[in-house]
């Protein structure tokens, strides 16, 4: 994962404190509640983000010549295998 879970309670923090003072939200119940489940919609997407890079380089790992990782060709055949899979489980990267 690229951000740490200190990090991830940071930002959901701020997240939850723009939304309820921007009253884009009514929230009841305790605070401490709400910021729990928007770190966890975080941490899960950035999961998801992790699985579809290690499928993607999996993926480029198969083909019949060698594509040196971090290479310009890299890089571009890495986003798009990485779109393709993503939209696979019908989600967006990007």
């Amino acid at each position: 994962m690229r951000v740490s879970e200190d990090r991830v309670r940071q930002i959901a923090d701020r997240i939850v404190e723009v939304l309820l003072d921007d009253e884009l939200l009514e929230w009841e119940a305790k605070l401490e509640a709400l910021t729990v489940k928007v770190e966890k919609v975080i941490l899960e997407d950035l999961a998801f983000e992790d699985r579809v890079t290690q499928e993607a380089e999996a993926k480029l790992q198969t083909y019949s010549r060698e594509i040196t990782p971090g290479t310009a060709e890299w890089m571009i055949l890495m986003d798009k295998t990485k779109d393709e899979i993503a939209a696979k489980y019908g989600y967006v990267i990007r």
